[in-house]
């Protein structure tokens, strides 16, 4: 079974290292995978997710490394784009059901190898 077995995680792994840059909105995403927005949106929905799952997905993904990393909750939210801390607080939670904090108290003090 190969990594990449589907287009879903072709897009996932092309789009992880601009997370940190960008803000990424479905045209940036598009752009970068040289597709056109809608034929990005036709093609992961034929695989039964969409842009906003894939991009909560690569956010909660690099918030966790960021976090190994021990950088400050502030300096996450502000790399991955988010306007404030309660933004960036309130969408983690969404994706994971657990505050940052409270991920990084639980999980984080868990997993040694994450920091």
């Amino acid at each position: 079974m190969t990594w990449h077995a589907n287009f879903t995680d072709q897009v996932f792994t092309a789009l992880m290292p601009y997370v940190r840059e960008h803000n990424l909105t479905l045209d940036n995403a598009a752009k970068l995978l040289k597709m056109s927005p809608r034929t990005l949106q036709r093609r992961l929905n034929e695989e039964r997710t969409n842009f906003r799952h894939i991009k909560d997905n690569l956010l909660f993904t690099v918030a966790v490394e960021m976090m190994g990393e021990e950088l400050s909750l502030t300096h996450i939210a502000s790399q991955l784009g988010f306007s404030d801390i309660s933004h960036f607080s309130r969408s983690f939670k969404r994706i994971s059901g657990l505050t940052p904090k409270l991920y990084q108290r639980t999980v984080l003090s868990l997993n040694p190898s994450q920091r």
